[in-house]
């Protein structure tokens, strides 16, 4: 049986399902409404999402999930037994402090998160057995355009990643293949037509796979002023224009991911070959004053050589075909060795590789081209956010057109935000997106309405503008999702639930071309210190759907901490069978028995809280039953066992 964090799970035809106490039941998101509106080139971007709970018990539900590297979270809301709750902003720690809090007190609790920039994460905690609730985010974003096409990606499945997750197993991403997951799509745009990337005109009310990032055009679009209202009831003018070319030469290095996943299917070409093409198509436009540092990375880091203008299209000659892991960030640190300069990357984002400190010391804008179905905006994102850098999805395999989009940033050279605060609220703003100028003038003009998604969505462009603290106070008074501030609802009207929820992952769609490439863990080569493709989608079990390899989180073992409440810490009976295990064995160990005496407590007692801070990393639950024992064991004591559980953590067993 395959599990995701200890929760069975089966594909059938109908979609994913969980089976529970041997029933088969749907698992908690239900159904799924997409709801787009655009205007002068800015898109809101609205998902309602419902969750129900079939289960016999509470359960938590957890969704990870990517989005666009340009979009921003401004609000979300839910409906909870006919009763309409709106979220609030608190920065990240409070936020996360009211969730926990809420579910162990029984209480159903919402709690929306940017674990990194391009990546969220949505909770839904003590969802009661026979429970239904309706939440809807609201997210604001550009358009991109390649110069002669305006359009919207919205990203929606997820490639194999190569790297070490920097998540809690339990905030991970998971995807699997054969899903049948979808969403009804509405889509409304000043201007005209919208399209799918096929071609295919766009019904409103039709219903939509989300087995693929979703991609409409509006080739009847334009740029222009969008009005707003900001949080204290300014009104404010965002204009949109495409970026005016400059005259500024290049002097840039340009990395080249080549590592196997490029292999993968683009149309009908490779997502490398894509690349090539469409920096030999670009390089007609460079200048014979543009000088490129040209290197490519898998496992390791090449340098191929320097060009000056058109004459990189005779080096693309040189580069490899696709083969080993994705490290990133050696390929960066050696690229700042030769000197800093701004680093464009071509890749298909499917790494977790992100230990790059020198271009953000040498204030370095890391640029990134995004290509193929499996990308993910996540981890270039949060560098290139980092580093003042952007971020560009190529369309399908149009990686001329998205070079093209980038080429004005790069020529600015500077491409962070600029702007005035005025008593800690923003002025004036100027910055780009996808290669699109944006810029914001407030007024003195007050409005009877507040902060309106117009309004939100251009605070979050000042936030760079501020320290840390009066970041977070703009970001708290937009309501905002950010690297500073997370969404939460707490339902105190609802009636509390026993005990701890169980924990039921979500997943999105794995990357069908992805996943037909994928290799069985065994035939994974660990040479030249390649790291296999471990977080995203886990080489643990395996199943055939569509001939496809599905891979599934590796459950570790059988230990469900929703089981265990808070009376076993005095009366140890009923454990599951794993965590009682390891209890009994860390209970006849000398120096916990010696910690026991000293804490006056039973070593069986001692021993399970140290089993519950071995296990908090990997299940929140476990991290629960350590803060509901937090009324029978005072603060010192937990800090001793603590202690000793990290001792233990590198000790020989007895």
């Amino acid at each position: 049986m395959l599990e995701a964090f200890n929760h069975p799970i089966a594909t059938l035809r109908e979609g994913l399902n969980a089976i529970v106490d041997g029933e088969t039941k749907p698992l908690p998101l239900q159904d799924t409404h997409l709801t787009i509106e655009v205007e002068n080139g800015l898109a809101t971007i609205r998902t309602l999402r419902v969750f129900s709970n079939e289960d016999a018990r509470s359960i938590e539900a957890v969704l990870t999930f990517p989005v666009s590297f340009d979009a921003v979270l401004t609000g979300l809301k839910a409906e909870i037994d006919g009763r309409k709750l709106v979220a609030k902003a608190k920065l990240k720690e409070a936020a996360r402090e009211q969730y926990e809090e809420a579910v162990s007190k029984g209480k159903m609790a919402i709690l929306h998160e940017e674990p990194l920039r391009g990546l969220h994460m949505l909770s839904v905690g003590q969802l009661a057995s026979g429970k239904t609730v309706r939440i809807e985010t609201e997210m604001v974003m550009p358009l991109a355009t390649t110069g002669s096409k305006l359009y919207l990606r919205l990203p929606l499945v997820v490639g194999e990643i190569y790297g070490v997750s920097p998540f809690l197993p339990a905030d991970d991403l998971v995807a699997v293949t054969g899903l049948n997951l979808t969403a009804t799509l509405t889509v409304s745009a000043q201007g005209g037509r919208v399209l799918f990337a096929d071609g295919r005109g766009v019904e409103n009310g039709q219903t939509i796979m989300l087995d693929r990032h979703l991609v409409l055009e509006f080739p009847d679009q334009y740029f222009g002023q969008r009005s707003g209202v900001d949080a204290w009831g300014r009104k404010l003018d965002l204009l949109l224009a495409p970026s005016a070319q400059m005259d500024c030469p290049l002097d840039i290095a340009v990395l080249v991911d080549h590592s196997g996943s490029t292999g993968d299917q683009l149309g009908q070409t490779h997502v490398h070959d894509a690349m090539l093409r469409g920096l030999r198509d670009w390089s007609k436009s460079l200048r014979p004053t543009d000088n490129i540092a040209l290197w490519e990375f898998d496992s390791t880091p090449d340098f191929i050589g320097h060009a000056t203008g058109s004459g990189l299209a005779a080096m693309t000659q040189k580069l490899s075909p696709p083969q080993g892991g994705t490290e990133l960030g050696k390929a960066v640190d050696a690229v700042m060795k030769q000197g800093a300069r701004p680093i464009l990357v071509l890749t298909d984002g499917q790494t977790y590789s992100h230990e790059i400190s020198q271009a953000q010391e040498a204030g370095c804008p890391i640029h990134a081209i995004l290509v193929g179905d499996g990308s993910l905006d996540a981890m270039i994102g949060h560098l290139a956010a980092q580093t003042g850098g952007q971020v560009i999805a190529a369309l399908q395999d149009d990686v001329a057109g998205a070079l093209a989009a980038m080429l004005p940033v790069l020529r600015k050279g500077h491409t962070g935000v600029k702007g005035r605060l005025s008593d800690g609220r923003p002025e004036t703003v100027s910055t780009m997106r996808s290669g699109i100028g944006i810029t914001v003038a407030w007024s003195d003009k007050i409005s009877e309405t507040r902060s309106d998604a117009v309004g939100r969505y251009a605070a979050s462009l000042a936030l760079s503008l501020a320290q840390e603290d009066l970041a977070g106070q703009i970001a708290l008074a937009h309501g905002l999702t950010s690297h500073l501030t997370s969404l939460v609802i707490v339902d105190e009207a609802g009636e509390a639930v026993e005990g701890l929820p169980r924990m039921v992952k979500v997943p999105v769609h794995a990357s069908m071309i992805s996943m037909s490439y994928a290799p069985a863990m065994h035939d994974v080569d660990f040479s030249m210190d390649m790291q296999p493709k471990t977080s995203v989608i886990r080489q643990a079990s395996h199943v055939m759907t569509r001939s496809l390899r599905v891979s599934l989180p590796d459950p570790d073992d059988d230990a469900d901490w929703s089981l265990v409440s808070s009376d076993q810490l005095l009366h140890p009976a009923g454990l599951p069978a794993l965590i009682a295990d390891r209890v009994r064995i860390l209970a006849s160990r000398r120096d916990v028995v010696a910690l026991a005496q000293t804490c006056g407590m039973t070593p069986e007692a001692v021993a399970l809280l140290i089993v519950a801070f071995e296990d908090k990393m990997r299940d929140r639950n476990a991290g629960r039953f350590i803060r509901n024992c937090s009324a029978l064991v005072d603060e010192q004591k937990l800090v001793s066992i603590e202690r000793l559980a990290f001792d233990l953590a590198f000790k020989p067993a007895e």
